[in-house]
């Protein structure tokens, strides 16, 4: 009993001490408490906010919309997509706290914590082969990438709850033949070359000479002695 009289005793010094040491003023303390509550509770105007948190958004989503859709690296996509929306959700909280008259921007967060939760669901169904597990979460993650689209429309943001393009890949441009290289060359079919006219030749001299040569040999003789010479009947 002794003891734990000695031991309340000493705790009793202690606090004391404390307290002597902080001084009989007030103002210190109530310095220290507004300088927390300030720091906690930091407003920031709507529309610097809006302008910095679809900037953190339209990034992200960029990086989502560029990671790859192969089925043997899905563990490692899905994992980086858990891991750039809680950088997001994270990023946009330290923006500051401006207002919030309908608890919109409540909502958008609230989606976005849906959507962590469920990929980690995914993650963990994907590590563990379970891949049918995994592909029945995707109608959840929808459900809440839309609900955060909706959510963050309504506070008046742009890209936050949007999705992002992807970049075209250059070794597909590359891999695609364009219609001028693959295009058989253009074959010219070489004109008919029509034969210039031969002209005879003259008439002339030359035909009367060819007359000459032509005209007729007379009658042999010779015939009749060779008829004469065979046996009358």
């Amino acid at each position: 009993m002794r003891g734990k009289l000695a031991a309340a005793s000493a705790a009793v010094t202690v606090l004391a001490a404390l307290f002597s040491g902080c001084g009989g003023d007030d103002s210190t303390i109530q310095s220290v408490s507004t300088t927390s509550t300030t720091a906690t509770t930091s407003t920031v105007a709507t529309d610097e906010f809006i302008t910095a948190a679809d900037a953190r958004c339209a990034e992200a989503n960029a990086a989502i919309a560029n990671l790859s859709t192969d089925a043997a690296v899905s563990s490692t996509a899905t994992q980086q997509q858990l891991n750039i929306t809680k950088q997001t959700l994270a990023g946009l909280k330290a923006l500051g706290a401006p207002e919030d008259p309908d608890g919109s921007l409540a909502d958008f967060y609230s989606a976005m914590q849906d959507q962590i939760k469920v990929l980690k669901q995914q993650q963990a169904a994907i590590t563990s082969g379970d891949t049918t597990t995994a592909d029945a979460l995707d109608a959840q993650l929808t459900q809440a990438q839309s609900d955060a689209e909706t959510a963050a429309s309504s506070f008046g943001l742009e890209e936050c709850g949007q999705q992002g393009s992807s970049l075209p890949s250059d070794s597909t441009t590359s891999a695609t033949p364009t219609t001028t290289s693959v295009a058989p060359a253009t074959t010219t079919t070489p004109a008919p070359v029509t034969p210039a006219p031969v002209t005879p030749p003259a008439t002339g001299g030359t035909g009367g000479t060819g007359g000459t040569g032509g005209s007729p040999t007379p009658p042999s003789t010779s015939g009749g002695s060779g008829n004469s010479g065979g046996i009358a009947p």
